[in-house]
C-alpha cells in the first residue's frame, strides 16, 4: 500500500482487514452560563487535539523510508459530553484557541428539566498573584470532582503571565479553576485555569494487545508479538496556570461570533 493509492480512495477494497476503534479523553470544564437553555463550558482546548489521520510505515531496508504502509487510521466522529449532564446529548465546541489552550463548548438543551449551578465567583486579576500566594484548585482528576489547594510560585512565568502552583494534579485536571481570594472569605475570585500538567514520554515493549486472559507467569518467557508502547509521565507539583488574563482576552477575540450563535457571556468575563 502506497500514499498514492491511499489517495486514490478504495481504503475498505485495498485493506486487509478494519476495525473500529473508540479513544476518549477527558479533562475539567466549568459551567459558566445558563440562559434561556444555551449552556456554555469553558475548559482546555488540548483535549480536542486527537489527529486526524494516522499513519505507520513499514521499516527495513529493502525500500526508501515512507514508501508503504502499513496501517491507516481516520478519525470517523468527535462526539463532546459533559459527564454530570451526558443525558442532553453531546455539545458542539464553539470557540477553541490551541495556541493559549482554551474552548468554550455549547448547547441549547431543549426540555431541559432542571438547572445546574452556574460558577458563582468572579473572573479575577492574576498579576495580582505573588510569591507564595495560596489558592485552591477545583477539578476533576479520574473522573472525581476534588478540591486541593496549592502555593503559587514563578508569578511571571512567561510573557503571557502564565504562573506556577504546587498542587498536585493527575490527569483529568486540566481545565480546572484556580481560586484566590480577595480581601476576606467568602470572597473567591478565579484567578485561572489549570493546563495539562508537565509530562514526559517513556517507551516500553508490551505484549498482544489483550493477549492474556489471566495473570501470566512472569517466570515464563514470552514469546508472542511484542509492540512498542507509549506512556506520559507525568511531573507532580509543578502546574502550569492559564493566568485569567488572557482567559479574559480569549473571550474578547471571540466575542462577537459567541453572540452571533446565542451565547452572550458578558456576565461572567466582563462582570
Amino acid at each position: 500500500m502506497t500514499p498514492a493509492r491511499v489517495a486514490a480512495g478504495n481504503l475498505s477494497k485495498e485493506s486487509v482487514n478494519m476495525t473500529l476503534a473508540p479513544q476518549t479523553m477527558s479533562a475539567t470544564a466549568t459551567v459558566i452560563s445558563d440562559i434561556e437553555n444555551r449552556v456554555a463550558l469553558i475548559t482546555c482546548a488540548h483535549i480536542f487535539e486527537i489527529p486526524d489521520t494516522l499513519i505507520s510505515w513499514f521499516g527495513g531496508n529493502l525500500q526508501p523510508p515512507n514508501a508503504f504502509i502499513r496501517s491507516i487510521s481516520i478519525c470517523e466522529r468527535k462526539d463532546i459530553f459533559v459527564k454530570t449532564i451526558s443525558e442532553w446529548g453531546p455539545f458542539n465546541l464553539l470557540a477553541i484557541d490551541q495556541g493559549e489552550d482554551l474552548a468554550i463548548i455549547g448547547r441549547k438543551c431543549e426540555g431541559k428539566t432542571r438547572d445546574i449551578d452556574v460558577f458563582p465567583f468572579p473572573l479575577g486579576i492574576a498579576r495580582e498573584t505573588a510569591w507564595g500566594n495560596t489558592v485552591y484548585v477545583m477539578s476533576y482528576p479520574l473522573g472525581t470532582l476534588m478540591a486541593t489547594k496549592g502555593m503559587v510560585s514563578n508569578p511571571r512565568y512567561d510573557e503571557k503571565g502564565t504562573f506556577l502552583i504546587d498542587a498536585v494534579i493527575n490527569r483529568g485536571s486540566s481545565g480546572g479553576v484556580v481560586l484566590s481570594i480577595r480581601n476576606q472569605v467568602p470572597g473567591f475570585e478565579m484567578v485561572g485555569m489549570l493546563k495539562s500538567a508537565f509530562t514526559s514520554n517513556e517507551y516500553f515493549l508490551k505484549p498482544e494487545k489483550d493477549v492474556f486472559e489471566t495473570r501470566y507467569d512472569e517466570l515464563a518467557p514470552y514469546r508472542g508479538e511484542t509492540y512498542v508502547g507509549t506512556s506520559e509521565r507525568i511531573n507532580y507539583g509543578v502546574s502550569p496556570v492559564i493566568p485569567a488574563e488572557v482567559i479574559r482576552s480569549f473571550y474578547k477575540k471571540n466575542r462577537e461570533e459567541l453572540i452571533r450563535m446565542g451565547y452572550d457571556l458578558d456576565n461572567f468575563f466582563q462582570p
